[in-house]
């Protein structure tokens, strides 16, 4: 299953030419398991409860929250318990598998009393959120501002944010005072961070950064231009491109690098299976295997034997950008059941043009649905890269192959 964190960070090249400025970065949050930002909040508490010896989590909070918790409950065998207040049907709709706690005569103001009251008779890990989650909040958004770090984009970056919870802003603050204090000077990082014309400024304390006012036409024009870069992205996640285009509205941009994140943007690649030769024919296959794996490519006998394995008894996954390939999965079948895993992932490679765009980590989260995780790989030992991608979705070392060779 996959872990959160570790998104893509892709150059929004079309948008630059769209509105004639440099340096545009989009964060993509939506590539976490279910699709949020939140995923990096849940998981974390998730371990939190796995850690105080808890078996089951008293949750409440938003529908994307109650979610994202279940997500990783799940992988941990934890069970979620779901109370439901007045006015919450939608509660008992989406979690019809869950334990629902019918306490829709519970008054407002004794709601938190209690959560509190039942979670601790009944030796349950409680998650209110946006109230028990201040620490992992924090942290989670200190890991976000260290992966743009981790681009090494030079001269200041402007990071535009639309606050998940409270303690978005605080986490990005104690980053940047952190970093200052590690580097003997200012953070390169400058925070801008979106508020709607639906909300008071006053909900979120002001951590010293710049504070933007926001309408839904900024909105709607922000879901407008996002989409010239293949991706999906709900209306709350558009909130701080809208922070962004704001700024250029008003002609307050500097020459620096512009980081927004995206709390659900995700790419609108399509991964579909090849099923047949007659969908798409075996030299095509080849092909695209050979030309976005270099320089790690077999043989072109290896190639056309893998390639036919794994449309006979394995899989052949194509991503899809708007009518066009632009990444493959080769998985073969190794025939065992138990001695060793069933099915084997013979090739992964994306188009160069396309890569940067979570194609990779799409492609492999279907290999592993499909192989129900039930799959090996290998991995050229110094190609760290492809070892990060592939220790986020799970997969973990376990030794080093060998092959015999005749001098």
């Amino acid at each position: 299953m996959l872990k959160s964190g570790k998104t893509p960070m892709i150059r929004a090249r079309k948008i630059e030419a769209a509105l004639n400025i440099n340096h545009i970065y989009l964060k993509l949050e939506g590539a976490n398991p279910t699709g949020e930002r939140l995923d990096r909040i849940t998981e974390r508490l998730v371990k939190t409860a796995v850690n105080s010896n808890s078996h089951q989590i008293l949750a409440h909070g938003s529908r994307p929250f109650l979610n994202s918790l279940h997500y990783f409950a799940a992988l941990d065998n934890l069970s979620v318990i779901i109370p439901r207040f007045a006015n919450e049907r939608w509660k008992q709709t989406l979690f019809s598998n869950a334990t629902i706690l019918d306490w829709r005569n519970v008054e407002d103001g004794i709601k938190l009393k209690t959560l509190q009251k039942y979670a601790s008779e009944n030796n349950m890990y409680l998650a209110l959120e946006g109230e028990t989650d201040q620490l992992p909040a924090e942290i989670a958004v200190m890991d976000i501002a260290q992966e743009i770090c981790d681009r090494n984009l030079e001269g200041n970056t402007n990071l535009y944010l639309y606050p998940v919870h409270n303690h978005d802003l605080s986490g990005m603050h104690r980053f940047i005072y952190q970093q200052s204090l590690e580097d003997n000077k200012p953070s390169p990082i400058n925070v801008i961070w979106a508020t709607s014309n639906h909300k008071t400024s006053n909900q979120i304390e002001d951590h010293g950064f710049v504070q933007e006012m926001i309408d839904d036409d900024l909105i709607k024009e922000s879901a407008v231009l996002l989409k010239k870069e293949q991706l999906s992205v709900s209306k709350n996640g558009a909130m701080a491109f809208a922070v962004f285009l704001n700024k250029i509205k008003n002609h307050d941009l500097a020459n620096d690098n512009h980081v927004i994140l995206l709390n659900s943007g995700k790419s609108s690649i399509k991964i579909e299976r090849v099923l047949s030769f007659d969908e798409v024919p075996k030299r095509q296959l080849i092909e695209f295997t050979k030309s976005w794996l270099h320089p790690y490519s077999d043989s072109l006998p290896e190639t056309a034997e893998a390639i036919q394995n794994a449309m006979d008894e394995g899989f052949i996954l194509l991503a899809n950008k708007e009518g066009e390939h632009v990444g493959i999965c080769v998985i073969v079948s190794i025939g065992f059941k138990t001695f060793i895993p069933s099915y084997h992932l013979a090739y992964i490679g994306v188009n160069p043009q396309s890569k940067g765009r979570g194609i990779g980590i799409l492609l492999l989260q279907k290999a592993v649905e499909l192989t129900k995780g039930n799959v090996s790989l290998h991995v050229d030992l110094g190609n760290n890269k492809a070892k990060r991608l592939y220790e986020k979705i799970g997969f973990v070392h376990v030794y080093n192959r060998m092959i015999y060779k005749e001098n």
